[in-house]
């Protein structure tokens, strides 16, 4: 697995309390197809912006 794999699975454990069950869904199916790193740190992004996850927002994974 990649380094982007690894930290989009760990990012996921961030909203585990408040995400909707949609979001984990989506969230999920993203990284078991993982075909677009993009994609799945855009999602990482919005989630963390929406449930204000500020030291995930302005984290070095997002830098780039």
């Amino acid at each position: 697995m990649s380094a982007g794999y690894n930290a989009g699975s760990k990012g996921q454990g961030y909203f585990k309390d408040c995400a909707t069950d949609k979001e984990k869904r989506d969230f999920l199916k993203l990284m078991d197809e993982y075909k677009d790193p993009q994609k799945v740190k855009e999602k990482l992004y919005k989630l963390a912006v929406k449930y204000e996850r500020e030291y995930l927002v302005e984290s070095y994974y997002f830098a780039y």
